[in-house]
């Protein structure tokens, strides 16, 4: 019985070990733009930034697809190649319109073999946001050795000047929308929504885009209800693209102790100034009252 036992425990352990091996062979680590597999969750490539380097994607599951998007103009001819592909990668290539559902080629490019890289020329008929879609030629074949580059540039004239940026809230992380834009060149936007063409794209939301900003240095302002102003100098350069990510603190008078967070230790520091300010007798001019610790409680207990 005891024998029976021990095999029935082995058999078990046995299943056990087997199952964990062939998870581990069904997944792969994926890359840093995951989950891209819509093109609603493409993330976007700043073209013509010193700063933007050529995605690094992969395969990292069966019928893995990636989504890419760019801003191109009205009459510009842009290079977009898929680069330094592994030695299982066999990349195809696609280009979309602004729409995201009407593709612009005759056929998918797929010229090149396996380790080899692929190239789509292409000349915008209209401004707006295309959609670069990249899979394997093999869709069974994934993970190891399926890594490839993504680059997008422009072939003709360089740019004008272009500003762009993700405008985030300093203590949270989360994407602001609707926040003013604007330079001492009378440009302005508004950071987007991310809705585009009535769909929404995770890759826009918080992104503002300033266009055809003559070179030179400028003042980059940024507003919003209930945050302080953020000011900068930048460069603008003729044949660049700038990219300036924007944090925003939180405009809270009441944050005695200044660590952009309304809490009790702001109850604690204002008590403290209270009394030191008492002590003097009003010498040190502190505008803190009993009715800012009342308030600051009263948010704390909600």
């Amino acid at each position: 019985m005891i024998h029976l036992m021990y095999q029935y425990v082995l058999l078990i352990f046995f299943v056990f070990q087997l199952m964990g091996y062939c998870v581990f062979a069904e997944t792969f680590t994926q890359d840093q733009y995951e989950d891209d597999d819509i093109y609603t969750r493409a993330h976007f490539f700043v073209v013509s930034s010193p700063q933007q380097m050529p995605q690094i994607h992969n395969f990292h599951q069966k019928s893995d697809v990636d989504w890419v998007i760019f801003y191109g103009f009205s009459g510009r001819t842009y290079e977009i190649s898929a680069i330094e592909p592994g030695n299982r990668c066999d990349i195809v290539l696609e280009l979309w319109g602004i729409d995201g559902q009407t593709m612009l080629l005759d056929e998918p490019v797929d010229k090149k073999g396996t380790g080899e890289s692929e190239v789509i020329d292409t000349y915008c008929q209209e401004e707006g946001l295309y959609h670069v879609k990249i899979y394997h030629s093999d869709q069974t074949i994934y993970g190891e050795n399926t890594n490839y580059k993504i680059d997008i540039q422009p072939t003709d004239a360089p740019f004008s000047g272009c500003i762009t940026g993700l405008i985030t809230d300093a203590k949270t992380g989360y994407r602001l929308i609707n926040v003013l834009v604007s330079t001492d060149k009378n440009r302005q936007c508004h950071s987007s929504s991310g809705i585009y063409q009535n769909k929404f794209y995770d890759g826009l939301m918080g992104r503002y885009l300033i266009f055809q900003h003559e070179p030179g240095i400028t003042t980059l302002s940024a507003y919003y209800e209930n945050y302080n102003v953020f000011t900068e100098t930048i460069e603008v350069k003729e044949v660049e693209t700038i990219e300036k990510n924007i944090q925003l603190t939180p405009y809270l008078p009441l944050d005695f102790n200044k660590d952009n967070f309304l809490g009790l230790a702001d109850a604690i520091s204002g008590l403290n100034k209270l009394a030191e300010n008492r002590i003097s007798g009003g010498l040190l001019n502190e505008q803190v009252t009993l009715t800012d610790i009342i308030m600051i409680l009263d948010g704390v207990c909600r």
